[in-house]
């Protein structure tokens, strides 16, 4: 019975036992017939996909190598779990890069063209998770810096306060709201006393909220405030030659200062007041200074970041706080408190000690 090479494509012809590689009639090639790998349509997961341009060639024979990029909407991240297409021939293979902190990943394929005739492919993509990157907010506060020793003695200095909610420290505009990116490790450290408070990982790397400087003790003799933090304020000046001392500078306002002789302590600058967390809390006041029968200045308490009053009073740590969409809380290490704010669309997380947030 006759053969229709047309229908009926040869998969070998042998001539004795060797198999024959290639026939012609004139300048035809009739054998083998050439393979060729076209996409129709790729698709899954809800994300748009590129289709890599079709080949031909040889059964067999090596395959171009071609690519193919996998999209999710800007919001989105894609990362690869295990990657898979259906309908890919045997004999190829799919590697995927990128991804990551990314929206997008490429995808190429390489390897030899199949020995029979394949159709046109339709896969279906599985194996990439997709997750939506979110907006938080942040607050930090430095260390306050402890008083001066001494009959007179100034105030420390408040902690500095930096955040993306209003208000900043130091009468600065709010830092830009953050972008979280699900998978990734943000690394929190508390200021103790004077120290600094950060979050590392993008894109926190370049905020710090520092410490307060120490106030400034002696006998008699005049001594001016420690300053807050940056993003915060100075400390109160002494122009005066002896018994005053000026108060320590406030996240949200200067150390009073001193202007006359035997005119005593003044008072701490005033703390930044802020609402992360829902309810209106102080952060990074100064200390106030101190004169012993000359009298003392007073001083605005605080939750943290406090400035130490005259004479000798410690600083306070300082805090980390993030508030996040409820629905996207992560995973939380270390010394903290939870709580929810926005009817309960928002959790902030108070950090009193270093530790850990994975977000999610």
């Amino acid at each position: 019975m006759p053969i229709n090479l047309f229908n009926n494509p040869l998969s070998s012809i042998k001539l004795g036992v060797n198999d024959i590689l290639k026939g012609y009639i004139g300048n035809d090639e009739i054998f083998p017939n050439l393979i060729t790998i076209e996409f129709t349509s790729i698709s899954g997961l809800g994300l748009t996909y590129t289709l890599p341009p079709s080949q031909t060639g040889d059964p067999g024979a090596s395959y171009p190598s071609t690519t193919f990029t996998i999209s999710g909407a800007a919001s989105e991240i894609l990362q690869v779990s295990s990657f898979a297409m259906t309908n890919l021939p045997s004999t190829l293979s799919a590697v995927v890069s990128g991804g990551g902190n990314t929206n997008s990943l490429t995808v190429t394929i390489s390897g030899t063209f199949p020995t029979v005739g394949v159709g046109a492919i339709t896969s279906v993509v599985s194996g990439i998770t997709v997750s939506t990157a979110y907006l938080a907010h942040f607050l930090m506060v430095g260390g306050g810096g402890s008083a001066g020793s001494g009959y007179v003695s100034s105030g420390g200095g408040g902690g500095g306060v930096r955040t993306s909610f209003a208000p900043n420290g130091g009468g600065q505009s709010a830092d830009p709201q953050p972008t979280l990116i699900p998978g990734t490790t943000y690394t929190v450290t508390v200021a103790a006393i004077s120290g600094d408070s950060t979050i590392s990982g993008s894109p926190f790397n370049n905020i710090v909220a520092t410490g307060g400087n120490g106030g400034s003790g002696s006998t008699a003799s005049s001594r001016s405030g420690g300053s807050a933090g940056s993003y915060g304020y100075s400390g109160g000046g002494s122009n005066a030659s002896s018994w005053a001392a000026g108060g320590g500078g406030g996240a949200g306002g200067a150390g009073n200062s001193s202007s006359g002789y035997a005119t005593g302590g003044f008072n701490g600058g005033a703390p930044v007041v802020n609402a992360i967390t829902g309810s209106n809390v102080n952060y990074g006041s100064g200390g106030r200074g101190y004169t012993g029968n000359y009298g003392s200045g007073s001083s605005t308490p605080s939750a943290y970041g406090k400035g130490g009053d005259a004479s000798g009073g410690a600083g306070q740590p300082g805090v980390v706080i993030l508030r996040v969409p409820t629905v996207s809380l992560g995973t939380i290490s270390g010394t903290h408190t939870t709580g929810t704010t926005n009817g309960g669309a928002d959790t902030w997380i108070e950090w009193t000690g270093s530790g850990s947030y994975v977000a999610w």
